[in-house]
């Protein structure tokens, strides 16, 4: 059962009052600091704490999408509305797969939260809009109570692993064929479907600033004569 703490946070919207576990055996050491830190409004705290274990566990989705949670809050804090939207977007692709729970997480709790954090911020994210008000964390943007979910212990669950860049690289060889084999131009016009077409391919589970550099360096190599499938075979990684 999960050890609590006296420890007690006041979300500013609605004066609701809730606890934040301090340790829990429900979850291992890292996800219980990130949910801590997150209680305790340390957003960029939180999202480190995540980073050794989502490596470990080899670019783990469920964290990845926790990570990014964590970031839009970071990004609530910088006054960002649509720097927080774009996070909390990208976390619901992430943990989606993992609905209604898992690892002890409300996986669809925190989707719902992060759809409800998009639709505060819309006001304050289109071309001339009011800056985000300072305060907004807890005001217009609630903070969300991480509380141990209805999922067994620890990371139980077997998560499907990300692809890695190999796999990136060879369904962008692919991609790149298959335009070709049906006459499309392979040009800068063609970076976007490209983009589109990989992650899509990849099962969405790859930072897609990931995707976008690899795309744009195959495109780069097809216009200096390396051709397409070179993008299966060369060149460097990149990180989240």
């Amino acid at each position: 059962m999960a050890t609590w703490s006296a420890h007690v946070c006041r979300d500013a919207i609605s004066g609701g009052v809730f606890r934040a576990p301090e340790t829990t055996s429900v979850w291992p050491p890292a996800l219980a600091a990130y949910v801590a830190d997150f209680a305790a409004d340390r957003f960029f705290e939180a999202h480190e704490d995540l980073e050794p274990l989502w490596w470990e566990r080899g670019s783990d989705p469920l964290l990845q999408g926790l990570i990014l949670f964590a970031a839009a809050f970071v990004k609530v804090q910088r006054g960002s509305a649509g720097g927080a939207r774009k996070h909390f977007a990208a976390a619901i692709r992430y943990l989606e797969p993992y609905l209604p729970a898992a690892a002890s997480v409300d996986v669809a709790g925190v989707c719902a939260h992060a759809r409800a954090c998009i639709e505060a911020l819309a006001p304050f994210a289109s071309p001339g809009a009011p800056p985000l008000p300072a305060g907004a964390l807890g005001g217009v943007v609630p903070r969300y109570p991480f509380v141990p979910g209805p999922v067994g212990c620890g990371l139980k669950r077997e998560h499907p692993p990300a692809p890695g860049v190999d796999a990136l690289r060879a369904a962008l060889a692919v991609a790149l064929a298959e335009r070709r084999a049906a006459g499309d131009p392979v040009g800068p016009a063609s970076w976007g479907p490209l983009v589109q077409e990989v992650a899509r391919r990849t099962g969405g589970m790859l930072p897609r600033a990931l995707v976008r550099a690899e795309v744009r360096r195959a495109l780069a190599e097809a216009r200096g004569g390396g051709g397409g499938a070179g993008a299966a075979g060369s060149g460097s990684g990149g990180s989240c």
